[in-house]
């Protein structure tokens, strides 16, 4: 496929589901923005896709409310706000995001963006744990061979 049929096919897409998105489709607007951030179909307007993102993201939208927690945390088409960041974060580790959930257990255990809170990082690595998220699983074995946030628990850490 030569670049100039990709890029039809993606301006396509971007007629497809224009439509839907204006009328309020979250799946809609998360494709819509994430095309126009990327450029894909349309003229490149990171701002654009990111306020997309985020209709899609007050929706309830999980991936969209993850990719807008990293577009605050970096400030990529939005202003950066690491509160901002962290508070859509949770709102897509609240609904089970595995990656979002790992990410706040990070973010937790070194006060990147937000307050030290080892017991909370214990509490985000083990819920993405439990979907077998491998880093998850590092981390939360590493805390608990040391006791950072929890009991030391050498059983549990060798799992």
């Amino acid at each position: 496929m030569s670049n100039s049929d990709s890029a039809d096919l993606a301006a396509a897409r971007i007629g497809a589901i224009r439509p839907a998105a204006e009328q309020g489709d979250a799946q809609a607007q998360f494709e819509l923005g994430h095309m126009t951030a990327r450029g894909e179909g349309v003229i490149r307007d990171k701002a654009e896709g990111a306020s997309w993102i985020r209709k899609a993201a007050e929706q309830g939208h999980v991936d969209a409310q993850f990719l807008l927690a990293g577009l605050y945390l970096m400030g990529d088409g939005v202003a950066q706000s690491a509160p901002e960041g962290v508070e859509w974060l949770e709102k897509a580790a609240n609904q089970g995001h595995a990656d979002a959930q790992y990410l706040l257990g990070l973010m937790r255990e070194d006060g990147d963006g937000c307050d030290i809170d080892p017991a909370d990082a214990v509490r985000w690595y083990s819920q993405a744990a439990d979907q077998d998220h491998a880093g998850a699983q590092y981390r939360l074995a590493q805390l608990k061979e040391h006791g950072v946030g929890c009991e030391i628990d050498l059983t549990e850490a060798f799992k």
